[in-house]
């Protein structure tokens, strides 16, 4: 059976990931009941540990155009009762009848409902990068002092200076491209007209690293690393909606791209600001 969601349970889920960034949180979680072990999803899991013990908050969600009153309280005590749950939190996009907030106080259950701010809807734009590199290239200083431009393979090995193998050319492409600076200025100045980059890397000898010639031991020192290939950008609009969860304000909004689900969320938690961008 496929699993279950939907967008506000997608955005419930990443709120939680914002504000328990090193709990592991999983979204449609299967949980065994105690008893007879047969398996039932619940909407949200948080999961972590304390010394010996594991803890699990489950987060069960509602979407409605009514506000959840006391039978689906009552519904969801009497599924976790059976669960491994150790403590159970109810969200409502549209709040709680009474009676239905008078019984979660009852029985320990948390209550939240997420407060949409109204004639609030805007649209922002995402830009994506996804990159082919076509061509390595990296220059050696040769034990004779000459300096060779050598052409590359994804699998060929770095070393260091004790001979030790610490990774392969494709890695170091891949943490090349990935560092932040590099992927910001591609971000904040690269256009859907652009067909091609070049990077280069000069190595200040902070940390040497090195080459061999095959049917060598003696190792060249890198001196610099020329990257080519095609960069491939992709700007997508997002409709957003503006809510609050406690003291987080939000805007939230989802689209796909690649045939994925990508969803948008930038928080302001007091003076801060941060935008987050979620592919599944």
């Amino acid at each position: 059976m496929p699993k279950r969601s939907n967008t506000f349970q997608r955005l419930i889920k990443f709120l939680h990931k914002y504000k328990t960034p090193d709990v592991e949180i999983i979204e449609s979680c299967e949980l065994k009941e105690r008893i007879s072990g047969e398996k039932r999803e619940v909407d949200i899991c948080l999961k972590s540990k304390v010394g010996d013990y594991s803890i699990i908050i489950s987060i069960e969600c509602i979407d409605k155009t009514r506000k959840a009153d006391k039978p689906w309280v009552e519904m969801m005590k009497a599924k976790h009762e059976k669960l491994e749950t150790n403590s159970l939190v109810l969200v409502s996009k549209k709040g709680f009848y009474k009676p239905a907030l008078d019984l979660c106080k009852e029985y320990g259950i948390k209550a939240y409902t997420i407060e949409e701010v109204e004639n609030s809807k805007s649209i922002y734009s995402v830009k994506t990068l996804n990159c082919k590199i076509d061509k390595v290239n990296i220059l050696l200083l040769e034990q004779n002092g000459s300096i060779k431009n050598v052409a590359t393979v994804p699998i060929n090995d770095i070393y260091n200076k004790n001979s030790e193998i610490i990774a392969n050319v494709f890695d170091l492409v891949t943490e090349m491209l990935n560092n932040k600076h590099v992927s910001e200025k591609f971000l904040l100045e690269g256009t859907e007209e652009h067909d091609r980059f070049i990077i280069r890397w000069d190595n200040k000898h902070e940390v040497p690293i090195y080459m061999k010639k095959v049917d060598s031991s003696e190792l060249d020192l890198i001196k610099a690393i020329v990257i080519q290939g095609c960069p491939y950008f992709n700007i997508k609009k997002i409709d957003t909606q503006s809510g609050k969860f406690g003291e987080l304000a939000f805007v939230y909004g989802e689209t796909s791209l690649n045939s994925k689900n990508m969803f948008f969320l930038g928080i302001k938690e007091g003076n801060e600001e941060t935008i987050n961008v979620y592919t599944e």
